[in-house]
């Protein structure tokens, strides 16, 4: 049965039937699912076997890791000058714990992002109540969903397959669509289209020197004795070294060697060393597209660049690529739920200080403020940090003007 049939079948006016007759097909549908790049390394590379690179996976786990460890929080912005935390919120569970009955939370921000980074698009669409409230968020997989212009009423429609194999039409308004970068008026690019010839090196590399092990095509060292040898003799020589040096109880024995045979040793060949560079330039260059620094994914030929060492790259991937990220899912998040309103989403960075206690304490130190610092927040807030209850007289944020009525933070 033709595809573009089924959906619209469930469709309920003759308007968007037209519509959906008018905007995809099934060869277009069909051509999602081959969605593949040719290299000029040879292997394809798609979403599927672009996970097979080690530097891709690195890449996607660490900024999986960084997103997924930053809480959410909702905000009520009414004053600009008086941002306050909801944190009772109707939204905070969905965004936190369980957008859906089949994801935690970590899981949900996972896939979402790993679509947008993979696959070019991250989707979900957004279960609502009658009065609009949403009440939950269900992934949808890139593979399954395909964002199209209905040119009739200028708006995005998507055209996916649900949990129970049921073609669906869904209006702009219910999906939280985040797409990467370079879009064309109905998704992005996808890092494996933009990266996909220094993917497809990387793969080719790993897959020549996995055959050379295969084929046992690689020798350590060989025997040379100045004539020739009987195969008999060969296979003989063989065995006995086999015999009496094989196995850790004869590891590091002195080999004797006669009839004149002397051992040669094989060093790395120019080839060789050739496909070493390829394959360490094919982890950078993966790097590169996914803006993560090399020395994060295991790469340690360098391990600083413009003076700065470990440590100031790892701020540059918060600064330059996960606070990107986290502005795109909060601007996504907020024109779909909270566009009439004044509650606002927002990831809260801290949450990356998690696992450094003493950087996370230099920073409350500063936060509580003291001397002539004032405070940019309270002892009870900072305490509410870290899981702790309140004390008395916490409330109060340090004014060093009033250190003569005795407020001493």
């Amino acid at each position: 049965m033709n595809i573009v049939k089924r959906i619209t079948g469930l469709t309920t006016t003759r308007k968007l039937k037209s519509a959906v007759e008018n905007t995809i097909t099934a060869d277009q549908l069909a051509e999602l699912f081959r969605e593949s790049y040719r290299t000029n390394a040879g292997p394809a590379v798609n979403q599927t076997t672009a996970w097979r690179s080690s530097a891709v996976f690195a890449c996607v786990r660490i900024i999986l890791a960084g997103m997924t460890t930053l809480p959410v929080m909702i905000y009520d912005e009414s004053n600009p000058k008086d941002r306050k935390p909801l944190p009772n919120h109707w939204a905070m569970p969905l965004l936190n714990l369980q957008p859906n009955p089949r994801q935690s939370a970590s899981t949900f921000w996972s896939c979402l992002i790993a679509d947008k980074l993979l696959g070019g698009n991250g989707m979900a669409h957004i279960e609502r109540l009658g009065t609009g409230r949403a009440t939950g968020f269900t992934w949808i997989p890139r593979i399954k969903c395909q964002p199209r212009l209905n040119k009739q009423f200028l708006r995005l429609w998507y055209y996916y397959t649900d949990d129970a194999d049921q073609y669906r039409v869904v209006d702009q308004d219910d999906i939280i669509h985040v797409p990467n970068i370079g879009w064309d008026g109905e998704g992005g690019m996808s890092s494996i289209k933009a990266g996909a010839q220094g993917i497809g090196l990387g793969l080719a590399a790993e897959e020549h020197s996995a055959r050379v092990f295969t084929n046992s095509a690689r020798m350590d060292y060989v025997l040379k004795f100045p004539n020739k040898l009987s195969d008999d003799q060969a296979q003989l020589i063989v065995d006995t070294i086999l015999k009496k040096h094989q196995g850790p109880e004869f590891a590091h024995l002195p080999g004797v060697i006669t009839e004149g045979g002397e051992v040669q040793q094989l060093t790395m060949n120019a080839k060789d060393s050739q496909l070493l560079e390829a394959r360490q330039f094919s982890i950078e260059d993966i790097a590169r597209f996914f803006g993560v620094p090399p020395v994060m994914i295991g790469s340690m030929q360098k391990s600083s660049s413009w003076g700065a060492g470990v440590a100031q790259q790892a701020a540059w991937l918060v600064m330059f690529n996960l606070q990107a990220q986290a502005e795109s899912l909060e601007q996504e998040f907020n024109r779909k739920l909270f566009l009439r309103t004044y509650e606002r989403m927002r990831f809260n960075f801290t949450g990356l200080l998690r696992g450094d206690i003493e950087a996370r304490f230099q920073a409350y130190d500063i936060a509580r403020g003291g001397q002539d610092k004032p405070g940019l927040a309270s002892r009870n807030e900072l305490r509410a940090m870290e899981g702790w209850g309140p004390i008395p007289g916490g409330d109060e944020i340090y004014d060093p003007s009033k250190r003569s009525e005795g407020n001493e933070g």
